[in-house]
């Protein structure tokens, strides 16, 4: 499924809404068990039929003890299916966050005024991206490319 699909806004809120409730843990990409906020989005998209390629879930090649909250704007700058995008944002768009001095955020657009994410204390919610808390600190934003046969590239 590609963005410009006319079922695919129908197919990400399908895929997201499986994904509610979920608890916040770090390095894991599991349903009902525990998830990350880059592994959300991955799982969200993989769900809803984008096809992907595989990036080493659910860790994305990280080890345990690394820190990839960091620098997560680089992160998805080597994903072989983003690229990099200015406003506004569309439904699919991968969205990444400064919420401090030394962690970012990631969520994925649901909409163009909503967010899917995880969050520590609230596990896997949806935000209004209109609230300032999160138009003050969106960092970069990431856009799915697809080549004519339907799989992902960059």
């Amino acid at each position: 499924m590609k963005p410009d699909d006319p079922n695919f806004e129908q197919a990400l809120r399908l895929a997201a809404d499986g994904w509610h409730g979920t608890q916040f843990i770090p390095l894991h990409g599991r349903r009902g068990v525990g998830v990350d906020c880059a592994n959300l989005v991955y799982c969200v998209l993989r769900d809803a039929g984008v096809n992907l390629p595989d990036v080493g879930a659910p860790t994305f090649g990280f080890s345990p003890d690394s820190n990839y909250l960091q620098d997560l704007e680089g992160f998805c700058e080597r994903l072989p299916f983003l690229h990099p995008t200015i406003l506004p944002i569309l439904t699919g768009d991968v969205l990444v966050f400064q919420v401090s001095a030394v962690r970012q955020h990631m969520g994925l657009a649901l909409s163009p005024n909503l967010m899917l994410h995880t969050w520590p204390s609230r596990g896997v919610i949806e935000s209004d991206l209109r609230q300032s808390r999160w138009q003050n600190r969106l960092v970069s934003l990431f856009r799915l490319t697809h080549n004519d046969q339907g799989t992902t590239h960059k």
